[in-house]
């Protein structure tokens, strides 16, 4: 599978990601949320984890990897309670959602270019300004 295809499944199931976090909201204590979403997701990964298992396939892993995997999950973790806090208080997803996701993109890409000296280009930047825009915009509404 080619990497836009790739790139777009990873965007239709964030997607509905951040559609269910938007109707669970309200309808579960955020903590208890994200414990539940976590567990889920650990036994979604878990069957394929033995399924590659069973299948001889090579599992490769080094310890900086597990150790920035635990620094994901941390990350993710508090992301989600705080996710499920804030659509917990009304706020639309037509808002909240491009505001989170634009932020996530922000934060990465300034990540990407201060820690792993990642190129920007002009195209890259005039996106990344029209991102933060849109941020700007849905957040005055």
């Amino acid at each position: 599978m080619n990497w836009i295809l790739l790139a777009m499944s990873v965007a239709i199931l964030w997607g509905l990601y951040n559609f269910f976090i938007k109707l669970s909201s309200g309808e579960i204590e955020p903590v208890l949320g994200a414990v539940t979403l976590q567990i889920t997701a650990a036994i979604v990964s878990g069957i394929l984890l033995l399924w590659m298992k069973i299948s001889s396939k090579e599992m490769v892993f080094t310890h900086k990897g597990i150790e920035y995997a635990i620094l994901a999950g941390v990350c993710v973790s508090l992301a989600e309670i705080t996710y499920l806090t804030l659509f917990s208080r009304g706020i639309d997803i037509s808002r909240g959602m491009p505001i989170v996701v634009g932020g996530t993109i922000i934060v990465g890409v300034v990540l990407g270019l201060a820690i792993l000296k990642e190129p920007l280009n002009f195209i890259h930047a005039l996106s990344l300004l029209l991102i933060i825009t849109g941020i700007v915009m849905l957040s005055a509404r």
